[in-house]
Formats: C-alpha cells, sequence, structure tokens
C-alpha cells in the first residue's frame, strides 16, 4: 500500500527531531565572542537589542544562517543582500569622541587616550555580510572584527581582538504548513581571537599574539509554531555541533606572527520562545526569552546570567522600539524598515570578565541592510 502524505510528513518529522535530540546528546570551554556565555557569531542590531532572546524572529538570511537556521524555512524566494554593513563602538569610546577617536584602529596611537581613562574600554567593530538565498537554499560571507583595550592607569595596557572571515550555506524546511520548521547552517570559520597584556610604552598591535585557524562548524534550529493569533514559538538552537576544533590553516592571515590556534569551541544549546500581540491599531508588540546555553558549556553559575528577554513595538511595521535584558544588563533600540530596506541602532552589554557581573563590556552598534527580491 502506497505510504500516506501525512505518513511521509510524520515520519520526516522523527528524523528531524531525532537527529536535534541526537545532537543535544553530544554536547558534553571556548569561544570566539568576547562574551562569557557563547552565542551567534554574528550581532544583529535587532537581537541584540532584544537581549539576544529573539532567536524566532527574522526572516532574512544573516538572522537564519548564525541565530537560528530554522528561520531559513521563511525565505521563499529569491533574495539578494548586497549591503548588510554595521559598526559599533563602546560606550566609553562613544563618551570621549574626539578629533582622535578614529585612531582607536590603531592601538598603538590610541594607548595615550586609554592611559588617560583607566579601567574604561575604548574599542570598536565593523561587519560586512553579503548574501543570496534561493528556495532552499542561502549563502553569504561574513567578514567581521571586534577590538578594544583598557589601561589599568599603571603603564600597561590589556586588549582583545576577534577577527573573522567566515562564508556561511544554510537550508531550511517546513512541515505541516509551516507549523514546523528546521534548519541546518555550515560555517567555515576563519578567525583570529585572543587577549593580551602589554606596557603601553611598547609596541602595540591589535593583532599581536593571536591565536589563529580555521573549522567547521554546524548550527542546527527547530522552531514549532502553535497556529494561534498570538503566534506562540518554541525554538531550539544547537550551536556547534559535535564541537568546532581548528587547525592551523586560515584563508587569511589576520595575524602575521600567531601563536597558536584557536582554541576548541564546545557545543551549546539554546532554548528561546516567542509571542506577538496586538498593542493598538496600527501597532503590534513581538515579545521574546531565551535561555542560552542550557547545558553550562561557559560554566557560569549563576541561572540568571543565561536568560535574555526583549520586547518589540512595531508602529505600522516600519518604525520599531526595542528593550531587552540579557547577562544581568539592559538594551535597548530602534529601527526603521521600508521594503528591502532596514536601519537599526541598538545599544547592549556583554559580560567579558571571568565570571558573571565581573566586568561589563557596553556597546553601540549601528546596522544598515538593503535587499533586492
Amino acid at each position: 500500500m502506497a505510504e500516506s502524505k501525512n505518513s511521509k510528513r510524520l515520519r520526516a518529522l522523527g528524523v528531524v527531531v531525532g537527529l536535534t535530540l541526537q545532537i543535544v546528546g553530544f554536547a558534553s570551554t571556548a569561544w570566539a565572542r568576547l562574551d562569557i556565555i557563547a552565542g551567534s557569531r554574528f550581532t544583529s542590531a535587532q537581537i541584540a537589542a532584544l537581549g539576544d532572546s529573539a532567536l524566532t524572529f527574522g526572516d532574512e538570511m544573516s538572522t537564519g544562517l548564525f541565530y537560528n537556521p530554522a528561520n531559513l524555512a521563511k525565505i521563499r524566494k529569491f533574495n539578494l543582500q548586497i549591503l548588510n554593513y554595521s559598526i559599533g563602538g563602546t560606550s566609553a569610546w562613544v563618551n570621549h569622541l574626539n578629533s582622535n577617536s578614529f585612531n582607536v584602529i590603531n592601538l598603538n596611537s590610541y594607548a595615550s587616550t586609554m592611559d588617560a581613562y583607566p579601567g574604561q574600554k575604548f574599542g570598536g567593530s565593523w561587519s560586512v555580510f553579503p548574501s543570496i538565498s534561493f528556495p532552499f537554499l542561502t549563502f553569504g560571507i561574513l567578514a567581521q572584527s571586534e577590538f578594544g583595550g583598557k589601561s589599568d592607569g599603571s603603564g600597561n595596557i590589556t586588549y582583545q581582538t576577534v577577527s573573522q572571515l567566515i562564508p556561511a550555506l544554510g537550508t531550511g524546511f517546513r512541515f505541516f504548513n509551516g507549523v514546523v520548521r528546521f534548519g541546518y547552517s555550515l560555517q567555515y570559520v576563519n578567525q583570529a581571537v585572543g587577549t593580551q597584556t602589554a606596557s603601553s610604552s611598547s609596541s602595540l598591535n591589535y593583532t599581536s599574539g593571536l591565536s589563529q585557524g580555521s573549522g567547521l562548524s554546524h548550527t542546527f534550529g527547530l522552531s514549532i509554531v502553535i497556529p494561534q493569533p498570538t503566534i506562540p514559538t518554541l525554538s531550539v538552537v544547537v550551536r556547534n555541533a559535535f564541537n568546532t576544533v581548528y587547525s592551523s590553516y586560515s584563508l587569511f592571515q589576520f595575524s602575521q606572527s600567531p601563536s597558536g590556534t584557536p582554541p576548541t569551541e564546545m557545543m551549546t544549546v539554546d532554548l528561546a520562545y516567542s509571542m506577538s500581540m496586538r498593542v493598538a491599531p496600527g501597532v503590534n508588540s513581538h515579545w521574546s526569552i531565551a535561555y542560552r546555553d542550557l547545558q553550562n558549556r561557559s560554566d557560569v553559575a549563576s541561572w540568571i546570567a543565561h536568560v535574555g528577554s526583549g520586547v518589540e513595538l512595531a508602529i505600522k511595521e516600519s518604525f520599531l522600539l526595542r528593550a531587552g535584558y540579557r547577562t544581568g544588563h539592559p538594551s535597548f533600540g530602534m529601527g526603521i524598515k521600508k521594503p528591502g530596506a532596514e536601519i537599526s541602532l541598538a545599544y547592549y552589554t556583554e559580560e567579558v570578565g571571568s565570571h558573571y557581573l565581573e566586568q561589563a563590556d557596553s556597546k553601540f552598534i549601528f546596522q544598515l541592510r538593503t535587499s533586492i527580491y
């Protein structure tokens, strides 16, 4: 007897769920993010403003490839994103803007400013992420760098750098008219990362003493959407499935004298939930909450450090107000969205110390994205 369509769907769903559970079971610490809680390698201004909680949001390529591949199942037609650019800076850098501020990209030139404000972290970030999507296939290349340093007031500067070039390929599938979505993203991570301390009077360079190499990273996402007016959605995202192990080879030489290869990035699991509600005519609200690193591979004891939450108010789906909370700190932002384009600004905080609430790193990020459908 021929197998019915529903039986085929159930069998396919069973394979998807079984694979996801097996991957979660494999999860047994180190990663390239400066944040102590592992997360997406790419930073979206929208999701950063929402406390890194909106894993179920988004129907575009960059968030699908890096935050939750299940969202790639929402993309059903050709989409070309020529421009997806972001630039950011730490709050200390923004607070002390002057004619010398753009020298922050040159650690040697900016050391005197860091010495003038000991204990404050000065730094910046940038990313470029062109991508293209077809039905069932999405491809993008992310190039980005985050750098910064601070003086201890005694003539020493501690600086951190993460530079990455990441070709990424992903796909997504829908089951039961979109009630169940499953996605997969393969990231070829080429990176240099490290933290160094040196005398401010010495020859300083953000690229000195970094670990450099490349590795394959697998990300799986599964979302279940309850067909109700509030669109309740539950997602599970598995990052660095089977662990990401780095070799010494890199497509791009970020550091000319690397100190070794980046440490293995252990697999982590994130859970997220979201829903939407109408607030007033023309005004909708989108709510989200997430628990990052479910199995605590980051070894952060406080459970609240793993929780992120956020709310977005969409006025005529064009003007967006965002607020969130993560790692013990508030975040907020805004956006303007038009067909084929979006501008977003966000303020958020990461914990970059060795434990919860030890060392906050507050940042601003501006993002511009345009698409051709």
